[in-house]
């Protein structure tokens, strides 16, 4: 009896865990990305390394516009954009600035706070307020989608690597992302990362090809690392 029990137990757990959300996941943070370090910059001669003009490196910048997509609801976000050869529709895909804050350029709600939490749970008050200052109950860590919709941004572009770079490293960096995001080239997963836009970074030499390439992003407003 006491066997049986333990037995189903585990069965139970293991379901549970294999169904929760990554950016619900305490126990997870990261997939393959490259440890954290303090940025630096290839370039082709000592001499340049010494002067220190990260212009003259080996490093093409992604600024720009990207294609962009925001849905209000997780469930809502886009799950066949990453590939290669997808255009999306313009009337979903609108371009955007990057780096940015999408909540300035009309895509959700700007929030500042330096008291309550940001993420609150939605809270029916039947109109009246029932608590103070500090704001309604707290999270329920680790779940976000419990108690309120997550926002997600889903982004993709272009960009084809110099003929020199060959059989060099290439490192996809992101200066900082909001709170957690996958990433995608040529349709392929690359990995996943949440932080307080802290810089994230990953080895992507063997997801390129020759000529154009794709990366995609998916970013998702809240996680239990908010």
């Amino acid at each position: 009896m006491n066997i049986k029990s333990v037995f189903l137990f585990l069965i139970t757990t293991t379901q549970f865990s294999f169904s929760q959300n990554d950016w619900e996941n305490e126990l997870l943070f990261e997939q393959n990305k490259l440890r954290s370090r303090v940025p630096s910059y290839s370039f082709v001669s000592h001499a340049d390394a010494l002067i220190g003009d990260r212009t003259t490196s080996r490093m093409q910048s992604l600024n720009g516009n990207w294609h962009f997509n925001f849905v209000e609801k997780s469930s809502d976000r886009p799950q066949d954009f990453t590939s290669k050869d997808f255009n999306g529709a313009s009337d979903q895909w609108k371009p955007i600035p990057v780096p940015s804050n999408w909540e300035l350029l009309g895509y959700g709600t700007p929030i500042y706070t330096n008291i309550i939490y940001p993420f609150t749970p939605d809270i029916e008050t039947g109109g009246k307020r029932k608590y103070s200052y500090l704001g309604p109950h707290p999270p329920q860590f680790p779940y976000i989608e419990k108690y309120r919709d997550n926002p997600v941004g889903s982004y993709y572009r272009d960009f084809t690597i110099p003929e020199d770079w060959k059989e060099q490293s290439i490192i996809l960096h992101f200066g900082g992302v909001s709170s957690a995001f996958y990433v995608w080239v040529n349709g392929e997963k690359v990995g996943y990362s949440q932080g307080s836009r802290l810089a994230a970074e990953f080895d992507i030499t063997d997801f390129l090809t020759k000529g154009k390439n794709r990366v995609a992003v998916q970013v998702f407003r809240w996680s239990d690392g908010s």
